[in-house]
């Protein structure tokens, strides 16, 4: 069984040693815990804190799916046998699903299935975004400054070709080991970037849909919502009014 805690004000601070180091959680944060092994010890500290926890039965979960790479990857990342609990960063769309989670809702069969619903959700953002973790190479010194460089300039225009010129590497050479390193290719990985600081500039700014494609690199604001809803399944309109709207009461 794992425990999946998002907070959305505070922080809490646990421990289950009393020699260990307190493990701190506030709503940039995921904590993830694993209740494989009876707990002997347990300290939790927190400072006005409210939030979700999600809890995700890998037993059950793993008798009803079909096993392939990824999801064998992601029990052995979550089954490690020598760690309890680690936390990752949480997004904007983590944060968004937990504010609305914690919404008072009127008991009726509406809003059950809304709650589920938003509850699968973070959960498959989660499993996810820890899969998307996963390195197979280890990148060298050329090809982790490729990525640096998209990462700080997606909005220019990118080209495969262009980097491969920049940093001195052969196209055929850059694309297979980014893709080994990273598990896109270059030219989806720039998608990625793109789509990834346009999500959070939806559910935390007030601009435009047109100033984000600008800052994200697309001209054409029609191109941008197109690959926008190839990766999310929702327009960059509906995907701000869907998120920043709580659940109904």
């Amino acid at each position: 069984m794992i425990e999946i805690t998002s907070i959305a004000n505070g922080e809490l601070h646990m421990r289950y040693h009393p020699n260990d180091e307190w493990t701190r959680c506030d709503n940039k944060q995921l904590v993830y815990f694993s209740w494989s092994n009876p707990i002997t010890y347990y300290d939790l500290r927190y400072k006005q804190a409210d939030g979700i926890a999600m809890y995700l039965n890998m037993e059950l979960l793993a008798n009803g799916v079909s096993y392939n790479q990824n999801w064998t990857r992601l029990l052995q990342r979550l089954f490690k046998p020598n760690v309890r609990i680690f936390t990752r960063e949480s997004s904007p769309i983590h944060r968004s699903i937990t504010t609305q989670l914690m919404v008072q809702y009127e008991e009726n069969v509406m809003n059950h299935f809304l709650l589920k619903s938003k509850a699968l959700e973070f959960l498959s953002h989660c499993v996810n975004d820890e899969l998307g973790r996963e390195t197979i190479f280890c990148p060298d010194d050329c090809i982790r400054k490729v990525k640096e460089k998209i990462d700080t300039s997606y909005d220019l225009p990118l080209q495969v070709k262009q980097l491969a010129k920049e940093f001195n590497i052969p196209t055929i050479v850059l694309q297979n080991q980014f893709k080994q390193s990273y598990g896109y290719t270059v030219y989806r990985y720039i998608q990625k970037r793109r789509m990834d600081v346009a999500m959070e500039a939806l559910l935390t700014t007030d601009q435009s849909i047109i100033d984000i494609a600008m800052k994200v690199g697309y001209d054409n604001p029609s191109k941008f919502a197109a690959v926008f809803k190839k990766y999310f399944s929702e327009t960059p309109l509906h995907y701000r009014r869907k998120y920043r709207q709580p659940l109904i009461n």
